[in-house]
């Protein structure tokens, strides 16, 4: 793959990105922020894949300003859906809304809102990041690249595997688990060799979309535990004990759909080392 043609893929990044950021600074919709933040998961999956091209310890990545961006937009989102779940569940269970909490949390939304505004006022776009990136890409990307990042992302998987019950592993896994979803392309424009349930698109995209609920339910049990506050009522108090252990009930009835997900995807210890021992990654 010659620089000619990694360009327009950078290129494409951040035509969706640009997009999308400029519908985002209006509302900060949450559904825009969601994609925002997806397209650049995939920007940086895809330099993952550039970064196993250089050899003298140089690291390709997202901008400061792409970073930190994305961070203040992910707390918005974090926010929102928390505010979201919080009312949902006063509907389902038909109880009052616990207003005290649900000020506070509003008032961390408008906040994160300022910031980000403010961040990006004097220069209300990525224009500059996307030519620096274009300006630092490699000449081409090899086949022996793409080996090395699937050597790399197989060994991970094969020690994360081992210790499935860990919330934090599960969300590593979902980062190894889209390096490859979003590198499929070049992985298929070498015509390398994946396992076979690993190379369909459908289901590891269906396997990273558990993973994503699971993160979204243990972020709301952790802004549960950060906004909570003595001043609220006892029946306010009552209220957020309830939806905790409603949550964690969930989280839990996730993790065996996510069990059961990873199963699918051939993800064991025993399939990955197997695969990672077949002749074509052995340079």
């Amino acid at each position: 793959m010659k620089n000619d043609e990694i360009q327009p893929v950078i290129k494409q990044h951040f035509k969706i990105i640009d997009k999308l950021f400029h519908r985002i600074i209006i509302d900060f919709d949450v559904d825009d922020i969601l994609e925002f933040r997806v397209e650049i998961k995939k920007l940086r999956s895809f330099l993952h894949l550039v970064n196993m091209q250089f050899t003298n310890g140089y690291e390709f990545r997202i901008t400061k300003k792409l970073k930190t961006f994305y961070g203040y937009a992910g707390i918005i989102r974090n926010l929102q859906l928390h505010l979201k779940n919080i009312r949902s569940f006063c509907d389902e269970v038909t109880v009052s809304i616990p207003e005290s909490y649900l000020t506070k949390i509003d008032r961390e939304i408008q906040y994160w809102k300022v910031n980000a505004k403010s961040f990006m006022n004097s220069d209300n776009n990525f224009y500059n990041d996307e030519e620096i990136m274009l300006s630092e890409l490699p000449d081409k990307i090899t086949k022996s690249s793409i080996k090395k990042l699937l050597q790399y992302t197989f060994y991970e998987l094969n020690v994360l595997v081992k210790h499935q019950d860990d919330d934090e592993v599960l969300h590593s896994i979902r980062k190894f688990l889209q390096d490859v979803a979003y590198n499929l392309p070049a992985i298929h424009y070498f015509s390398i060799s994946v396992p076979e349930a690993l190379g369909q698109e459908k289901n590891i995209l269906s396997c990273i979309e558990q993973l994503e609920i699971f993160r979204d339910k243990c972020i709301d049990l952790v802004l549960l535990k950060t906004y909570y506050d003595d001043s609220f009522t006892v029946d306010e108090k009552k209220f957020l004990q309830k939806i905790e252990h409603q949550w964690q009930k969930e989280k839990q009835e996730l993790k065996i759909k996510i069990y059961s997900c990873l199963k699918t995807l051939q993800l064991t210890q025993g399939n990955i080392s197997s695969f990672m021992l077949n002749e074509q990654y052995i340079d």
